[in-house]
């Protein structure tokens, strides 16, 4: 071992810290051999229906948002409708994965291993096409200096730059790559699925669990034929019947308290899975539930998306008045009344104006400067320290004393 650290040490000076983007481990631990042995694999993890309905739920909605570009002109903001790059975003790709396949991988490997990598295609400043990199082959060799960072990524062998990797990564600490649930929550997941491969043995057969009684003791060639008639009656394939002969009996088992345990406790693991992912079990039979579910499982990730599509995608020359914007229109109907509400409370009572809230909802701008106050008669332009009268059609001069305007 001593002769691998050397060499470890050695690659350290030279290249600084290497890992594989899917699980952490150190270029030490790989050399060595070192792994753990409670982390499952992706695959495993997805056998897992708590794991599968959250992720499912999570992918299915951001990669099938559409993704706008917008323009800041003054106080005004346009939607830009013929850029290259948000058809490259929801449409095609210039890969063989379309838009939403491409998000929905970047954001699957995102929350399992923590990262989601995306090779951009350019000519110049311009993005060709956008091409999905598995995470399992993508490998970050990152500077030793802990202020000034630096990094570049290994993919098969090929040596590609900071700029040219478009990444999605989840608690990062270097900006190459992050920490997924897998490995996060590696002891609940592994205790999940071994408690569905125990219910899969003891259950899959569909024959009763129980035990084989005999009056007397049996021969070595009796007792050998039961075993092998019994095992096959046992087995996922088998449709045929067993015949006990005389003093053989069968008992059935009870289920035991420890199989009843594992059976509460895989509700309760199976909560525990949805929480991590910041929802609840609840969320495809409950409208409160669903849009609580928006808010902390699948509103991070659209926002930590966004301002990754934006650093990557912008030109520096642009990123003073352009940007990328998920657009929740359609995703956000069914909070349509309650959002409405908020904005006629707060237009009541003038703390926004209408272009402001226009202007949240990503809307061009009405010119309507002013903002109602008292009775719903009367308007202050607030600019212009002016109020108008509709009642007499006048305008009050707030400057002037309160002189009074046709």
């Amino acid at each position: 071992m001593e002769g691998g650290d050397k060499v470890v040490n050695i690659l350290r000076r030279l290249f600084g810290r290497e890992t594989r983007a899917n699980d952490g481990v150190v270029s030490a631990d790989w050399l060595t051999g070192k792994t753990s042995m409670t982390s499952i694999s992706a695959l495993e993890a997805m056998n897992i229906p708590a794991v599968s309905a959250a992720v499912g739920f999570i992918c299915g909605i951001v990669s099938t948002v559409p993704i706008r570009l917008y323009k800041r002109i003054g106080d005004d903001i346009a939607e830009i409708k013929c850029d290259q790059r948000a058809k490259l975003l929801n449409d095609e790709t210039g890969d063989l994965l379309d838009s939403v396949q491409m998000k929905e991988a970047i954001v699957r490997d995102y929350l399992l291993k923590g990262g989601g990598y995306a090779y951009l295609n350019k000519r110049r400043n311009e993005i060709k096409s956008i091409h999905y990199v598995k995470n399992s082959v993508v490998s970050a060799v990152v500077s030793p200096d802990p202020v000034f960072k630096q990094a570049e990524f290994l993919i098969n062998g090929t040596k590609y730059f900071d700029f040219e990797i478009m990444r999605l990564l989840r608690r990062t600490d270097d900006g190459a790559r992050g920490v997924g649930i897998l490995s996060e929550n590696a002891i609940v997941l592994r205790t999940m699925y071994n408690s569905l491969k125990y219910e899969n043995i003891t259950s899959g057969s569909g024959a009763r669990k129980g035990f084989l009684k005999a009056a007397a003791r049996l021969e070595a060639d009796a007792l050998r034929d039961l075993k092998n008639a019994w095992k096959k009656l046992t087995s996922n394939d088998s449709n045929d019947a067993m015949v006990l002969n005389q003093g053989i009996t069968f008992e059935p088992a009870a289920s035991t308290a420890v199989e009843n345990q594992m059976n509460e406790n895989k509700k309760t693991n199976s909560d525990l899975i949805f929480n991590v992912f910041g929802l609840s079990p609840e969320i495809y039979s409950k409208d409160d539930v669903f849009l609580q579910g928006l808010k902390t499982g699948v509103m991070p990730i659209i926002t930590a998306f966004t301002k990754t599509i934006n650093r990557f995608m912008l030109l520096e020359s642009e990123k003073d008045s352009y940007f990328f914007s998920f657009d929740l229109t359609e995703l956000m109907k069914a909070a349509t009344l309650q959002r409405y509400q908020a904005y006629e409370i707060a237009i009541k009572n003038g703390w926004l104006t209408l272009d402001e809230v226009r202007a949240t909802e990503n809307l061009e701008a009405l010119n309507l400067d002013f903002i109602k106050l008292g009775l719903d008669s009367v308007i202050y332009y607030y600019k212009d320290k002016k109020i108008y009268i509709p009642n007499t059609k006048e305008f009050v001069d707030v400057k002037g004393g309160g002189k009074n305007e046709n």
